[in-house]
């Protein structure tokens, strides 16, 4: 009888060992796919290119899913623009814009740094996405870059492109 208990004991000891194991398991499995699907959010952007004196343009053969290169020109006569580093990404889903997500363990930082272009002049800077969002896949895409006259009045210009 002694020898019975003892069985029933252990059988219950393992079972709750394979309970917890697999409990383990399915968080484990369930935070990798929240990760692998992170989630879209609506774009917060309101309005894109809606200032004339200003135009941003993709420079040709610099697109990849890493990355581009792009132009900004200053089309006004009067007015000195500038901006930073730092842009967003969105991805139009069935016809409506969504904010790219970071990739996991993926650079949030940007560089502090503030870039001018002159009246009737242009400039080329780079973008690489590769770290903060992964390397894109095929689909619709827009960059924005916020830029500004005068410390206080910001214009949101972008670019759209295609992923193949």
């Amino acid at each position: 009888m002694h020898e019975k208990a003892a069985c029933q004991e252990v059988r219950l000891t393992m079972n709750k060992k394979i309970k917890a194991i697999i409990s383990i398991l399915l968080v484990i499995i369930s935070v990798f796919a929240a990760a692998s699907c992170a989630r879209y959010k609506p774009s917060s952007v309101p309005v894109t290119n809606d200032w004339e004196y200003a135009e941003m343009t993709i420079r040709e053969s610099t697109l990849t899913n890493a990355g581009l290169s792009y132009i900004i020109e200053n089309t006004s006569e009067a007015y000195t623009i500038s901006f930073g580093a730092d842009y967003g990404l969105e991805k139009k889903i069935d016809g409506e814009w969504y904010e790219m997500p970071l990739v996991l363990g993926g650079r949030r930082d940007v560089i502090g740094i503030s870039y001018s272009v002159l009246p009737g002049g242009s400039g080329e800077w780079h973008a690489d996405w590769s770290e903060r969002h992964g390397k894109l896949k095929a689909g619709e895409y827009r960059l924005i870059k916020p830029v500004t006259i005068f410390v206080t009045e910001t214009h949101l210009l972008s670019v759209e492109f295609t992923i193949d």
